[in-house]
């Protein structure tokens, strides 16, 4: 199937979500430049990222560098989304200081809603192969002539779906959003981390070092967050 049609879906399910949430409480100009500040950030950073990830296949000439520029919407990596959406709403922050709240709220959650829809796609069309694996429950691709590989883009799909659950739990049982967020993408990290990287074809546990430079600075962003706020929250209630 097209991967670059399906794709599609992840970010309809992105800006459906945005408009939804902020279709009575924004105006509409803020949620039309909420949305294409966030298709753009996105696409750009999983780009870089997707270089990034496979820079040696560009250094070899398997890749050519014009690929970082096409507006075609293969060849991104989800950890570089996940960064160029946090810029995008830090960026809509600045310009909307009065709608802050619900514009990194709203973002947030739709990237975890839409995460799970993008790994969808990638098992569908098999593009991020697991190891193989006897397990009952193991995905073959025959076109592509791999069989019996860990589901692990469905895994994946699962933890960001289990995320978008959590923010939507804690919701308004928290002191503050910033500790609700952060514990939502502490959690995602650590899975994809600890366990989902170890399950993904031709990938070391943990990843490659790129990726663990990026998780650990999101990591440490995170419970810093958790932990300032949680200290805070201890010192109004003396």
């Amino acid at each position: 199937m097209d991967y670059e049609k399906l794709q599609l879906i992840t970010y309809v399910a992105l800006i459906a979500y945005i408009v939804f949430q902020m279709r009575k409480k924004c105006k509409v100009t803020t949620i039309i430049v909420t949305v294409l500040t966030m298709i753009v950030s996105i696409t750009i950073f999983a780009r870089i990222f997707w270089v990034l990830n496979n820079l040696n296949l560009f250094l070899t000439g398997v890749y050519q560098i014009d690929a970082l520029f096409t507006l075609k919407l293969a060849g991104l990596k989800i950890s570089g989304g996940l960064i160029g959406g946090v810029l995008g709403i830090l960026l809509l922050c600045k310009i909307y200081p009065q709608d802050k709240k619900i514009i990194y709220n709203t973002v947030i959650e739709g990237m975890f809603l839409a995460g799970g829809c993008g790994k969808i796609v990638c098992s569908i069309v098999g593009c991020c192969l697991g190891k193989p694996t006897n397990l009952p429950w193991a995905i073959s691709y025959p076109q592509l002539e791999e069989y019996h590989l860990h589901p692990v883009t469905i895994y994946e799909a699962i933890t960001w779906w289990v995320g978008f659950g959590l923010l939507h739990l804690l919701k308004n049982r928290m002191a503050n959003d910033f500790t609700r967020i952060s514990i939502a993408v502490l959690f995602y990290i650590v899975i994809r981390m600890f366990l989902l990287e170890g399950l993904y074809a031709n990938t070391p546990f943990m990843g490659t070092l790129t990726a663990k430079i990026i998780y650990f600075t999101i990591m440490a962003i995170c419970i810093t967050v958790i932990v300032v706020n949680q200290c805070k929250k201890i010192k109004i209630v003396k």
